[in-house]
């Protein structure tokens, strides 16, 4: 098995990462050009939890201006933020935070978006029309359904 990234010859410190021979910063790059080229991506900003070692990436939606979902171009996202932000994607973890100002009164959704044998998986974190959901959002809830998942690994 290969121990640094085939395209860009970098130590692979991950076990899947060195399975597969390739990186998550290349491998997010390689998934980001087969898809939405040419099309506008959604606008986004990010912030960083450095302790916790979690980004969320926060999608601006303007009715204006009609883009490609969050949720549509996350690989893309991903790729741009890992490169932008300098992160290692097998450190970091990444939320995704879809808002729907228009819709329903208003509507919030967050997910923990992981990149799993060459595809996206989301696992739900907190959505505000949950049935279910006991909790009102906040960042402690937050750090604590991520590391949940952490720890379920």
């Amino acid at each position: 098995m290969e121990t640094s990234c085939q395209i860009c010859g970098k130590p692979l410190t991950n076990d899947v990462s060195v399975m597969r021979g390739i990186g998550p910063i290349c491998r997010a790059k390689q998934w980001a050009s087969k898809t939405h080229q040419g099309a506008k991506i959604c606008d986004y900003d990010v912030e960083l939890f450095n302790d916790e070692k979690i980004c969320i990436i926060r999608e601006i939606n303007n009715l204006k201006s009609p883009t490609i979902s969050l949720t549509n171009c996350i690989e893309t996202v991903l790729s741009r933020v890992i490169e932008e932000y300098n992160l290692c994607g097998d450190e970091w973890d990444f939320v995704e935070h879809a808002n729907h100002p228009n819709l329903m009164g208003g509507y919030d959704e967050y997910d923990l978006v992981s990149l799993d044998n060459g595809s996206i998986k989301w696992r739900y974190l907190w959505h505000s029309d949950a049935k279910g959901e006991e909790h009102e959002f906040s960042r402690d809830l937050l750090v604590t359904r991520v590391n949940h998942y952490r720890l379920s690994i």
